[in-house]
């Protein structure tokens, strides 16, 4: 949990340090009497401004936060200590030196986050961090530059406080936070989780003045710059409903009209505006905006899989090798793959895009030999209506069945897969495409964790969990001990938390998943090698990769291969897209 700027928390409470004297010295950081002229010190937040319902600054320390401290003696202002560095161990506040009243009345002034070159209180310089998504060190010491920028200070300075008394410093935020939402559009479409946000033309600098008056100065400087912002939150995460962005900035004036931020989401470019009115930024305080992107229908997520070289098919040991002849394969260009299967949302707004009425066929498509065919039927007519997991007609159009918007769309042929990727700009995957992709750039696809799909067990994804697969000590899960586990229909893309070496989730189970080549269902691949192959075997089938809800392990793994008519249509088959760049 970050220490200063989240939202929808309760305020920490207050921490407490005591340096020169052990932990143990005293009750749980009650009222105690430092000995030896030791220094107490309380240390908390000052309540933050509230917006907006819901939004405020709100901190907790974090281990290993420091903050620089100074003191004055109260009566002549002489610099009794300068820059002393006290650091959060996570439990208490620890500083390298002994820290003494030395028979002076004294007042303090301190800072976050602490810079071992601040020796001139006048003139701290100050910058907030260009990079607010990354971070700055190492191991243990690797903090938030969002942290980072979190300007605070406090100060116990009004009348000086002598051995015996508490020093209470109670921070407070110099900087003011921005955050804006995105809203998302739904699940493989629209804004996605490799968004980026960042703030353009913003005053990024300030210079901070600890010399001795009640309260510290800060001044905010004339360069300007762009910050990319910090991702607070995705909508699936409890408590956002939006792609959430912060950036702490220096107090300063937002005009009207300008464009604040610039938006990158799978490759576009997008600009969002800034206040409607002038607005003058206050520290302590946070500003929220809401900047949708254009509903872009086409706009999928996607992940690139480099060009290489892979050993396509089954060893001989494989049991259920069956037509899948080892032999090695060249991909000579990379291509992008749709990160998750064409869900139910994604594949009707295509329907309804270009005009597919009830008989789910598509008049207008460039692809004259294939324009009389049926792409999609109607869930709730099919099966007597007994898997409602797909698209239903009704007079204004195609929808997703209530619930399952996120689902892989389903009842749709081979035909109606080729005609959304031409529609979208891309194609159907080639079967060797699919399976190299499958297997995430190494033969145990990590972190997925289950190779080639014969390591696939319970809770990594949807298949018919009764009949797992050979484990790695030769040994095979029982069959009726996850029983209770198997979904029996499909699931909402990324459901299981499980994606593979390059990032694409649901490849085995869920859903068949539809590629380009033609097959006629048993002939083996040659054993020759293959550069950029593709419908190496005549016959009318298209090749279905992937497994799905209703197959077992053996049938999810990655070499295995099945097929069908173009124009069969199931509860189980989907579809994905590649582009070629």
């Amino acid at each position: 949990m970050n220490k200063r700027l989240n939202v929808l928390l309760l305020l920490s409470g207050l921490l407490f340090m005591v340096a020169g004297c052990s932990k143990e010295d005293f009750d749980n950081g009650g009222n105690v009497t430092a000995g030896s002229g030791d220094i107490r010190f309380e240390i908390g937040f000052t309540p933050a401004t509230r917006v907006a319902t819901g939004a405020d600054f709100t901190s907790a320390w974090e281990k290993g936060d420091a903050i620089g401290l100074f003191a004055y003696d109260a009566n002549n202002n002489d610099l009794v200590f300068s820059n002393e560095k006290l650091t959060y161990d996570g439990s208490e506040w620890k500083s390298g030196n002994d820290l003494y009243w030395r028979g002076r009345s004294l007042k303090f002034y301190a800072y976050y986050p602490y810079d071992a070159a601040a020796t001139d209180p006048a003139a701290i310089p100050l910058a907030v961090k260009s990079d607010q998504s990354g971070t700055t060190g190492e191991g243990d010491a690797k903090k938030s530059n969002y942290s980072l920028s979190d300007l605070m200070t406090a100060t116990d300075a009004s009348s000086g406080k002598s051995a015996g008394q508490t020093v209470s410093l109670t921070f407070r935020h110099e900087f003011a936070m921005i955050q804006v939402e995105v809203p998302a559009q739904g699940k493989g479409w629209g804004p996605g989780e490799a968004m980026t946000v960042s703030l353009k033309g913003v005053k990024t600098g300030a210079t901070l003045d600890l010399t001795g008056g009640e309260a510290p100065a800060v001044q905010t400087s004339e360069g300007t710059g762009n910050v990319k912002m910090y991702l607070a939150g995705k909508p699936e995460d409890n408590g956002f409903d939006a792609y959430t962005y912060r950036a702490v900035i220096p107090v300063q004036t937002l005009k009207s009209g300008s464009d604040l931020f610039l938006i990158s989401n799978e490759g576009a470019l997008y600009k969002g505006g800034g206040p409607a009115s002038e607005l003058e930024l206050q520290a302590n305080r946070a500003e929220i905006f809401t900047r949708s992107l254009p509903d872009d229908i086409k706009s999928l997520h996607r992940v690139f899989i480099p060009a290489g070289a892979f050993t396509m098919g089954s060893p001989v040991t494989e049991p259920n090798r069956g037509n899948e002849t080892q032999h090695e394969v060249i991909l000579t260009r990379g291509f992008y793959m749709s990160k998750y299967e064409i869900t139910n949302a994604q594949y009707a707004a295509f329907l309804n895009a270009v005009g597919v009425g009830d008989d789910g066929k598509w008049s207008d498509w460039s692809d004259d030999a294939n324009k009389n065919q049926v792409l999609i039927k109607d869930c709730t007519k099919e099966y007597g209506g007994s898997y409602p997991w797909g698209l239903v007609w009704d007079t204004n159009g195609w929808k997703p069945a209530a619930g399952y918007e996120d689902h892989p769309v389903i009842y749709v042929t081979w035909y109606g897969a080729k005609a959304y990727a031409d529609w979208i700009g891309g194609k159907l995957p080639t079967e060797a495409q699919w399976e190299y992709a499958c297997r995430g750039g190494q033969q145990e696809s990590l972190p997925f964790g289950i190779g080639d799909g014969t390591k696939l067990k319970a809770g990594m994804a949807n298949y018919y969990i009764q009949y797992s697969y050979e484990l790695p000590g030769g040994e095979f899960e029982d069959r009726n001990e996850h029983s209770n586990s198997y979904v029996g229909k499909t699931t909402a893309v990324g459901s299981y938390p499980y994606p593979n070496g390059y990032g694409l989730y649901d490849m085995h189970g869920n859903v068949w998943e539809w590629c380009l080549d033609s097959w006629d269902g048993s002939t083996a691949y040659s054993p020759e090698d293959a550069t950029d192959p593709v419908s190496p075997n005549p016959g009318s089938f298209r090749v279905l990769r992937g497994g799905s809800w209703r197959y077992d392990a053996q049938d999810c793994r990655s070499a295995y291969r099945s097929g069908g008519n173009p124009d069969i249509y199931r509860n189980d088959i989907g579809f994905r897209v590649v582009f070629v760049p």
